[in-house]
C-alpha cells in the first residue's frame, strides 16, 4: 500500500485503493497521486477515492505527471506520453540499440525532456549518462555521467552518481550546463535508481544507505519461503525450467544464460547489444527459443541450450512477437504478436516449426490477448485478455480456441501457468500467487481460487516465472536487498544551499 505523511504531522495515512502500488509519483498540483500496479500505470486522489486506470503499458515502466497534465513515461523501447486522463499514446523518443531510457522529467515550461541511459543490463550504473530531449526538435543530446535527474527551480540540474547527489547549473532555455558539477549528499540508497525526490519549494527528501544489488533466481515454496539460487544477481528476468527440471533460462544483461542446478554452473547463450528476452524452452530441452530486437522489431529465434551451432531466426515482422507456450507434440510454437510498441494490443499466433516455419492465427480480437500456456495434456489454453476491462484469467480449448471460453479469475489476473499434473492453474493478482482447483473432463470446472504467498517483490510480466516439476514451489526473480533503512531524511529550503554551494552565474 501507498502511505501519504504530512510535513507538519507525526503519523501516515494509508491511501485506499493502492495495493502492490510502486513507483509513486504525485501530479503538478498534488491532488492526486500515479502509481504502477503490475504493468498498469494508476491515478488516486491523494486524499483517497476510486483508484482510475490510465494505461495498460504491458511492461515495467518509470514516469512523471507535467504541468500538461500529460504523463511522461519510459517503457523499454523508448520515451512516451499519455493524457493523464487516459488516451492516446504519443512516442517522442526511440531508444538506441543497446541503451535502455529511464525516469524522463519534462522541464519548466514543457520544452523538453531530461531523462537518464542506461546500458541494456548494466546494473552497476558506471555507465548511467544523462541526456535531453527537445520536444519541438525530437533531438537528444548527451549531457554528463550520471542518473536520475530532476530540474531544481534555482537552476540547477540535480542527479545522482553512485550513491552521491550532484548538481550541476542548467539553462533551461538553452538546455545546456552552464557551469561544472559539484557533489552535495553522500550516502544515498541506490536501488536501481536513486531513492531521492526534489520538490519545486526546495525541499528535498532521500533513503540513507545501501540499496538493492539487483535480482536473484529463487525457489519460493508455497508457504512463501524463498531459498535463492547460487547465481551472480543480475537484471534476471523471465526464468523458466527446461522439462526435466535440471537447467534455468533466464534473461540478464540483455542476453540469455542457461543455468546447471547440478553442477552448479552459468554459462552464457546469447552475445551482442540486442535485447534477448522471454527464453523457453523447446518439449525435447535441446533448445531455448526467445525473443531479440537484433532486428529493430522483437522477432523469435532459438539456439541449442548447449551453446554449439549458430543462432537461427524464426519469425520476422514488423511486429512485437514473443514466445509463450508448446503444442504436446512439439510442434507448434504459441506466440504473442503486439500490434503497437509495448507489450500490449495483442494477439495469439501459431508457428509451425517443420517445414517452411508458417504462422496462422489462434485468438484475433479487439482486445488484448497474451501469456498463452498449455495444460500438460495439450487441450486447454489458459490466457490473460482484457476484455472484461482490466487483465483476467480465461480459459479455451486448443487448438479449436473458438469452441469455448471459461473466466478463472474474477479479482485480476496475469501470467497463468499449469501444474505439472495438470489439476492446478495458478496466475498473479495484484498482490498475490493464486491457485484455482482444476477437474478436466468434456469441458474443465474451476474450484474456488484461493492465494498461495504475496508476489509484489517478484518481477511481473517483464519475466514470468515457473512452476517446479513435482508443482511444490516456484521459480521467480527476487530482489537482493541491501541494508535497510529505518528512515526518510528530509531537508527543507534546499534549493538556498544549492544557490550558495552551485552558483548559477
Amino acid at each position: 500500500m501507498l502511505f501519504v505523511r504530512d510535513i507538519d504531522a507525526l503519523e501516515a495515512r494509508v491511501v485506499p485503493e493502492t495495493e502492490n502500488a510502486q513507483d509513486p509519483f504525485f501530479s503538478p498540483d498534488g491532488a492526486w497521486i500515479a502509481f504502477e500496479r503490475e504493468t498498469t500505470l494508476v491515478r488516486v486522489p491523494a486524499t483517497g477515492g476510486p483508484a482510475q486506470e490510465i494505461f495498460d503499458a504491458g511492461v515495467g515502466i518509470s514516469a512523471t505527471w507535467s504541468d500538461a497534465d500529460t504523463i511522461v513515461f519510459a517503457t523499454n523501447d523508448g520515451l512516451y506520453r499519455v493524457p493523464a486522463g487516459g488516451g492516446s499514446v504519443e512516442r517522442l523518443a526511440l531508444e538506441r540499440e543497446g541503451e535502455q531510457y529511464l525516469s524522463p522529467k519534462v522541464l519548466p515550461g514543457g520544452r523538453a525532456v531530461v531523462f537518464y541511459v542506461r546500458r541494456t543490463g548494466d546494473l552497476s550504473g558506471n555507465t548511467d549518462r544523462l541526456g535531453v530531449l527537445s520536444l519541438e526538435t525530437r533531438e537528444v543530446r548527451m549531457l554528463l555521467e550520471g542518473a536520475n535527474p530532476l530540474y531544481a527551480s534555482s537552476g540547477h540540474l540535480v542527479f545522482a552518481r553512485g550513491t552521491t547527489l550532484m548538481a550541476v547549473p542548467f539553462d533551461v532555455d538553452r538546455l545546456e550546463m552552464t557551469g561544472s558539477p559539484v557533489a552535495l549528499v553522500e550516502d544515498v540508497r541506490r536501488t536501481t535508481a536513486a531513492d531521492y525526490w526534489l520538490s519545486d519549494n526546495g525541499t528535498l527528501v532521500y533513503v540513507p544507505g545501501a540499496g538493492s544489488m539487483g535480482r536473484a533466481v529463487t525457489w519460493v515454496g508455497r508457504d512463501g519461503r524463498e531459498e535463492a539460487l547460487p547465481m551472480e544477481p543480475s537484471d534476471y528476468s523471465g526464468p523458466r525450467l527446461s522439462p526435466d527440471g535440471q537447467r534455468v533460462a533466464v534473461a540478464a544483461a540483455g542476453d540469455i544464460w542457461v543455468h546447471d542446478l547440478a553442477p552448479s554452473m552459468t554459462a552464457r547463450l546469447t552475445f551482442g547489444p540486442a535485447s534477448d528476452v522471454r527464453p523457453i524452452w523447446t518439449p525435447d530441452g535441446e533448445r531455448v527459443v526467445f525473443s531479440s530486437n537484433r532486428e529493430k522489431s522483437f522477432d523469435i529465434y532459438w539456439t541449442r541450450a548447449d551453446g554449439a551451432g549458430t543462432i537461427e531466426r524464426l519469425t520476422a515482422s514488423p511486429q512485437n512477437e514473443f514466445p509463450f507456450a508448446w503444442s504436446k507434440d512439439g510442434r507448434t510454437l504459441i506466440f504473442a504478436e503486439c500490434r503497437t510498441h509495448l507489450l500490449a494490443a495483442c494477439d495469439l499466433q501459431l508457428l509451425s516449426v517443420d517445414g517452411g516455419r508458417k504462422t496462422t492465427p489462434l485468438l484475433h480480437s479487439e482486445f488484448n490477448e497474451t501469456a498463452p500456456a498449455l495444460s500438460p495434456d495439450g487441450r486447454w489454453m489458459a490466457y490473460e485478455s482484457n476484455e472484461s476491462g482490466r487483465p483476467e484469467i480465461y480459459v479455451r480449448p486448443f487448438p479449436g480456441v473458438e469452441s469455448g471460453q471459461w473466466q478463472v479469475s474474477s479479482g485480476g489476473g496475469t501470467e497463468p501457468a499449469w501444474s505439472p499434473d495438470g489439476k492446478e492453474l495458478f496466475y498473479r493478482s495484484a498482490t498475490s500467487l493464486m491457485v484455482a482447483p482444476v477437474e478436466t473432463g468434456a469441458i474443465p470446472k474451476f474450484g474456488r481460487t484461493q492465494p498461495l504467498f504475496g508476489v509484489g517483490r517478484y518481477a511481473a510480466t517483464v519475466g514470468r516465472y515457473d512452476v517446479s516439476v513435482k508443482g511444490d514451489r516456484f521459480l521467480f526473480a527476487a530482489p537482493v536487498a541491501g541494508e535497510a533503512s529505518a528512515h526518510l531524511v528530509v531537508v527543507q529550503n534546499w534549493a538556498e544551499e544549492l544557490r550558495r554551494l552551485v552558483p548559477t552565474n
